[in-house]
């Protein structure tokens, strides 16, 4: 099971402070982009989501950094541990999920389970999501075409030798949150994510149930007319 840690060099910040989560397909790479945003070179923990405060250019910023659960070998609990981990160092304030993705090593796999991580917190997680990329592929593979496409701030090309970018990164993560300000990502969106998928479930359970109630009475019925007959004659 996945522990949280918190790592706050801040006490206290306003709540008009920014918040990020990096997922991705390559833990060294959202470390990177980790110190690249906070300006420190902080220990690396491969199992845990580690939570960061410090400011960047006088902004208050917030970094949640993940391990790599988009992993085959890792389990269904460990997946789950994972998302509530996310939703404990996340709450209460607005956030955008920085997708930090490396496309020759970028699978099915992971883009089916970055997908689900993303769902399970909330149908809204898409629209508060930037792909982010190190470096220009001649041919970006169709999974993450198809991410960029269905996250609200698209796709941005990051240069590791232009430290300008990192502002230009902020700019980005700060239009994308306006944009998203009258949805932002709090605890109440996450908590009804979790309602909006329990109801689907109740509903696909209701529907199973008067199907499998139909099945049984086809079968049965003429069994039931035959006794109900049987019982007529006494």
């Amino acid at each position: 099971m996945a522990s949280v840690v918190h790592r706050e060099f801040v006490s206290l910040f306003p709540v008009s402070e920014l918040s990020l989560v990096l997922l991705g397909n390559y833990f060294r790479l959202k470390a990177l982009m980790r110190d690249l945003l906070l300006g420190n070179n902080l220990s690396t923990q491969h199992d845990k989501c580690v939570k960061v405060r410090e400011t960047f250019q006088d902004k208050p910023v917030t970094v949640i950094h993940t391990p790599d659960q988009l992993l085959s070998t890792t389990s269904q609990q460990e997946l789950q541990q994972f998302i509530q981990d996310i939703k404990d160092l996340s709450a209460p304030v607005p956030h955008v999920f920085l997708l930090v993705l490396q496309p020759e090593d970028f699978t099915e796999q992971h883009k089916s389970r970055l997908q689900s991580v993303l769902e399970s917190l909330s149908e809204q997680a898409f629209q508060h999501s930037l792909v982010l990329m190190f470096r220009p592929q001649a041919e970006t593979p169709g999974d993450i075409q198809e991410l960029c496409q269905i996250c609200g701030g698209g796709c941005l090309i990051f240069n590791l030798r232009d430290q300008q970018q990192v502002s230009e990164l902020l700019e980005s993560v700060e239009t994308l949150k306006a944009k998203n300000e009258a949805h932002s990502f709090t605890t109440e969106t996450l908590v009804q994510g979790q309602r909006e998928k329990i109801s689907a479930l109740q509903k696909e359970l209701q529907e199973r149930s008067k199907f499998l109630i139909q099945v049984i009475m086809r079968r049965y019925k003429k069994s039931v007319i035959y006794l109900c007959n049987i019982i007529s004659c006494f």
